[in-house]
């Protein structure tokens, strides 16, 4: 699909930012989207970094990058959230997640974890000076 959204982009002749979001942690893994959303993290990662090399344009004001988007503790695992951030920095792209959105985030990483949203990404190397 986002292969689709670069080539629609491209003949409309705009400026795109898409984000490669991902999912590997299912209902059944202890997360919370169904099995049939989730990918495995070799895929993802394989996939991310092919997107980065075939799309994304670091340069100012380019017309196309693509940012690395594990979605939420609940549903990417920490494994996943470190080598996103590795991919990120190796290339150079940008991050993105959702994070301490709810109460139920908070209670979640405090049961898994033992600690506040923040402080867990502080954990898997997502805080830094970039």
């Amino acid at each position: 699909l986002i292969d689709a959204q670069f080539n629609s982009a491209k003949d409309l002749g705009i400026r795109f930012h898409a984000s490669r979001g991902s999912m590997n942690l299912s209902k059944k893994d202890g997360g919370l989207p169904p099995d049939s959303v989730v990918q495995k993290m070799d895929k993802i990662l394989y996939d991310s970094e092919r997107v980065i090399k075939k799309y994304h344009d670091a340069n100012d004001f380019s017309m196309r990058q693509v940012v690395l988007a594990p979605c939420a503790p609940f549903n990417v695992t920490a494994e996943l959230m470190k080598e996103s951030a590795k991919l990120a920095r190796k290339y150079n792209v940008r991050l993105h997640t959702h994070l301490a959105e709810t109460l139920d985030e908070e209670r979640y990483t405090l049961e898994r974890f033992n600690m506040r949203p923040l402080e867990y990404m502080e954990t898997i190397d997502w805080i830094g000076s970039d």
